[in-house]
C-alpha cells in the first residue's frame, strides 16, 4: 500500500473497483491474489508483539478459542478494576501463552482503535463504501480450527498477513441477516444443513483478500504452523435504520402518542374505532415517509453514513516520504526496512540438556545446571528445536512474554556458550 489513504481499488487491485461495485458486492464471494507487501503494512509479528504489551485488552477485545469451541473468559483471565473503578476481566498473559501452546486461536477485537495501518483501511473502507467499518485479528495454528461453519451478519474483507489459511466457500447463503436475536442461538446442526455443498476451497497466502457477502457460509483452517489475517467488517444501512429514523420524526407528531383505542372481543369487524385508528396511522405514516424534506434527510444521512472516522485519519505525509504504515515492520521475521537485519543465533555444538523438575525445568550444558522457571523453560525448549532463530521469531512464538526478558533469555545463553550468533 502507498501514501497515508490507500484508495480501495489499490486494495482490490488487480480486480477493477467498478467491476467489484457492480457485480460482486452484496451478490458473491470474491477472492483476490496479490503480493505479500500489499498487506505487510497491516500486521507483523513484531507489531503484534506490541499489541499485546498493552494494557487495554478484556475478556470482550481479547479471545482464545480452540478447536471450534470458546475459551471460557474465567480460563484466561483475571478480575481487575479499571479507570472508573470497575470490574473488569483482564487476560492473565500467562494463562494465555499456555492456551496458545495448546492450539488455541487468538482473536483480538477493534484493532483499528490501536493500530494506525489497520485504521487507515477503516477509512478507506467507509468512505468508499458509505460502511461501518471495524477490524479484527486473527492468529491460528496449523491442525486447529477456530469455528465451525458459520456466516457473518455483515461483508467481510478478510486479509491474509502470514502464513497461509484455507478457506472452504460453501453453496448456502442465509438471506440478509442482521445483528438481531432472532439470526442468534441458531443450533451448529441447522447451519450444517443450511450450508450445503463446499463451492470453492481458496488458499489465502499473504497479501490476499477474500470477500464474503454477508450470510455467505464459510469456514477456515491454518495451513502453517502459524496463521494470521485481519478482517474488516463492513455495515451498510438497511431499511430498519430508516424505520428508526422515521420513528424519531413520528414521535414528534400527537397522533403517534395518543392512546389507541380499546379493543373489543370479536376482531376487527367489532372494533371500527381501533381499525379506524391503526388507518389512520398507517395513512399519517405513508405521509411522513413521502414527505421530501424527509427524503432529502434520508439520502444525506445516507451519504454521511460510515464517516465517522474521518477526524481520526492520519494527517497526510510530505511528498515522497514513506508510507506511515511501513514503520510497524515487515513479516515474519524478516527486517523493517531502514533497519540492518536481525542477528540469528543457533544452539552450538555442544548442545544442551533440559530436563523437567516439577514444575520448573533444568537447563545443562555451558557450566553449572540452571533451574528454569516454567514460563522461561518453555521458551529454551523451543529453542532447542530450532536449527537457527532471530528474536522476532522467537517474540512470534511467544507474543505474550516480555519482550526485554526473551532477549535476555537469549543473551543468557550466549554467555553460556550454548547459542552462537551465525549472521
Amino acid at each position: 500500500m502507498t501514501g497515508p489513504m490507500p484508495d480501495f481499488a489499490e486494495l482490490l487491485a488487480p480486480f477493477a473497483l467498478d467491476d467489484f461495485l457492480d457485480r460482486v458486492r452484496g451478490r458473491t464471494w470474491l477472492h483476490v491474489e496479490g503480493a505479500p507487501a500489499k498487506t505487510a503494512p497491516l500486521m507483523s509479528w513484531d507489531a503484534l508483539s506490541r499489541l499485546l504489551e498493552m494494557d487495554v485488552w478484556t475478556s470482550r477485545t481479547l479471545q482464545l478459542v480452540l478447536d471450534r469451541q470458546r475459551v471460557p473468559a474465567e480460563a484466561f483471565c483475571r478480575e481487575e478494576k479499571d479507570r472508573s473503578h470497575t470490574s473488569v476481566q483482564k487476560p492473565d498473559p500467562a494463562q494465555v501463552q499456555q492456551w496458545l501452546e495448546r492450539g488455541a486461536s487468538l482473536l483480538l477485537n477493534e484493532i483499528e482503535t490501536l493500530h494506525p495501518a489497520i485504521r487507515v483501511v477503516c477509512v478507506t473502507l467507509e468512505r468508499t463504501l458509505g460502511a461501518k467499518a471495524s477490524a479484527n485479528l486473527y492468529c491460528s495454528w496449523k491442525g486447529h480450527q477456530a469455528f465451525d461453519s458459520h456466516y457473518d451478519r455483515h461483508d467481510v474483507y478478510a486479509f491474509q498477513v502470514i502464513g497461509r489459511k484455507g478457506w472452504r466457500i460453501y453453496e448456502g447463503r442465509a438471506d440478509r441477516p442482521i445483528e438481531h436475536a432472532a439470526f442468534y442461538n441458531v443450533p451448529q446442526s441447522e447451519y450444517d444443513r443450511m450450508k450445503g455443498r463446499v463451492a470453492a476451497e481458496v488458499t489465502m497466502t499473504p497479501g490476499d483478500l477474500i470477500y464474503l457477502p454477508r450470510g455467505q457460509f464459510h469456514d477456515a483452517l491454518a495451513l502453517d504452523e502459524a496463521s494470521v489475517h485481519v478482517t474488516f467488517s463492513c455495515s451498510a444501512p438497511i431499511g430498519l435504520d430508516w424505520l428508526n429514523d422515521l420513528w424519531t420524526v413520528a414521535m414528534q407528531d400527537p397522533l403517534f402518542r395518543e392512546d389507541m383505542p380499546m379493543a373489543r372481543p370479536g376482531g376487527a369487524a367489532e372494533n371500527p374505532a381501533l381499525v379506524g385508528h391503526l388507518q389512520a396511522l398507517a395513512e399519517r405514516f405513508a405521509a411522513l415517509a413521502r414527505d421530501p424534506s424527509l427524503i432529502e434527510r434520508s439520502v444525506q444521512a445516507r451519504a454521511r453514513y460510515g464517516y465517522r472516522r474521518h477526524d481520526m485519519a492520519l494527517p497526510p505525509r510530505p511528498a515522497g516520504a514513506a508510507p506511515a504504515a511501513a514503520a510497524q515492520g515487515s513479516l515474519e521475521g524478516a527486517a523493517p526496512p531502514g533497519r540492518p537485519a536481525p542477528p540469528r543465533f543457533s544452539v552450538a555444538a555442544e548442545g544442551m540438556q533440559l530436563s523437567r523438575q516439577g514444575a520448573d525445568w533444568l537447563l545443562q550444558g555451558g557450566g553449572q545446571p540452571v533451574r528454569l522457571s516454567a514460563g522461561d523453560g518453555k521458551v529454551v525448549e523451543w529453542i532447542a528445536r530450532q536449527q537457527s532463530f532471530d528474536l522476532q521469531a522467537l517474540a512470534g512464538a511467544f507474543p505474550l512474554h516480555d519482550q526485554k526478558r526473551l532477549a535476555d533469555i537469549v543473551s543468557g545463553l550466549k554467555q553460556r556458550g550454548v547459542l552462537q550468533r551465525v549472521a
